[in-house]
Parts: structure tokens; sequence; C-alpha cells
């Protein structure tokens, strides 16, 4: 469902203008009405509207200086100009904002109807568009962190590496981290279907706290914990109860032999 405005001083048009594009109301819901300009400005701020439509003759503010002030401010939101008068300024200023479409009144059903969906499916491929960046953003935020695993591997196991930089966002509190403390469990059986980082996540401490797995041993695995300094415990505590409640979880499916935290 996509929101609208109507900016018009005279009522019965806007209500007119309701009342054509009501075939569309599975697609559109009007939100707000504005006498002016400043009030539209107003509303736009308040209700984040999909889309404008907007008279050019109107008291206090103007359609041209409505116009200025939206593409300048709010460059992607989509605008429909409907107007009595077939003026040629008024379409420059038109032209400059980008708008849809400058229909004149008295307009049709067809009109006004075939101008929306014109500008739905414009918001439609702008969305699509955005949710390709997003997942792109997404896939390559993948890609580092994977890279960042694979590196703190090697570099755990003391294998060569060129470049020991952390670029995953989810990373991040590593980079960040004062300190950050080792720690390598070795359980006697695989660890099965158990979830290291679901159980650090279930402790809350997800946040500073990594797990490793290794890569070709499945009955060793190592964690990573960067303690926030604002932490109530000192980082040996904090360490102390975080590790004796991993090492109680493994233990209720197989026997944990933990190597000693070593800061690093």
């Amino acid at each position: 469902m996509y929101n609208y405005i109507i900016v018009d001083d005279e009522p019965l048009i806007r209500e007119g203008t309701l009342k054509k594009l009501e075939p569309l109301n599975d697609q559109i819901q009007c939100i707000g009405e504005a006498d002016n300009g400043q009030q539209a400005i107003d509303l736009i701020r308040r209700l984040s509207p999909s889309f404008v439509i907007l008279d050019m003759e109107m008291p206090v503010m103007d359609g041209t200086q409505l116009l200025s002030y939206l593409s300048k401010n709010y460059p992607a939101l989509q605008l429909i100009v409907i107007s009595g008068y077939k003026n040629f300024d008024y379409i420059k200023h038109a032209i400059s904002a980008k708008v849809i479409d400058y229909i004149l009144k008295p307009f049709t059903d067809e009109q006004i109807q075939s101008t929306v969906l014109e500008a739905l499916s414009r918001l439609r491929k702008d969305e699509s568009i955005d949710a390709k960046i997003k997942l792109s953003e997404s896939e390559k935020e993948m890609a580092y962190f994977e890279h960042d695993i694979q590196l703190l591997q090697n570099l755990i196991l003391d294998y060569a590496v060129s470049d020991i930089s952390l670029n995953s966002e989810r990373l991040a509190f590593i980079r960040q981290a004062a300190s950050a403390y080792l720690a390598a469990v070795y359980l006697s059986k695989p660890f099965g279907d158990f979830d290291p980082q679901q159980r650090l996540a279930e402790l809350g401490i997800s946040a500073f706290s990594l797990y490793i797995p290794h890569p070709t041993n499945d009955q060793l695995a190592f964690f990573i914990f960067c303690p926030p300094k604002d932490t109530a415990l000192s980082a040996q505590s904090l360490l102390t109860n975080i590790a004796e409640d991993i090492l109680s979880y493994l233990l209720s499916g197989g026997s944990a032999v933990p190597a000693l935290p070593r800061v690093i």
C-alpha cells in the first residue's frame, strides 16, 4: 500500500480527486490534505508519503515554491501537478522538479489514474533497485566475514598471512577492542549439532565474542572474547564465568579439555 497527500486550496477539487482515485484504493491511501505548500511540507515531514498530488495556484506558499523545496529536500518523492493554468512558467518549474505529469483541470478519471499508476511503477522500480543494493551489500558483508574467519583461523594456527586486516562489520568489535582473549576447547568427540555461537547469543555476549571452528579438526574449536571496557566485572572474572558456562554446556554432551586463555 502506497500513501499520498493532496495539496490544493479548493476542497471540492480535493474531494473530486479522491473520488476519481477510488478504483485504486487497493493500492493507494490518502493520508493527508493541505490547503497550501507550507501545510504540505508539514504533512510530508510528519507522514512521509510515497507521492504528492499538488496544485500550482495556492496561498501562503504556491506550487512553484513547493516544487523547488521538494525537489531540493525530497528528491525521491514522486510528484504529480494538477493545475487550472497552462502557464509556461509553471510548466518549466514542473519539468525542473521532474514531476511525473502536469495535468490540466478539469481532468478525467483515466488521466489521474494513469498518472498515479505511473508513480506506483516508478516507486516499485526504485524499491527493486534498493533491494538489489541491499542484497549486494549483504553479500559483500558475508564475503568479508568468511574471509575474516579464515584469516583468524590462520593467525591462531600460526599460518603465514599477508594481510591481518579485518573488514567485516560483524567483527568490528575485535578491531575496536583494547585487548582480546583467545581460548581453545578440545572435545573427546565431534561438536555435532551443538552451536557454540548460538550459546554465546543465549548468554547475551555475542556482541563481543566469537566462535571459530578449526578448519579440519571437528573436535577442536576456538573462542575470541573482547570484554567491553564498561563491564562491571573484571576481564578475568568475566572470562572465567563465560568459560565455566560454556564448558558446563559442552560437558553435558561430552568431556571438554580447555586450553588456558591467552591474550592476543
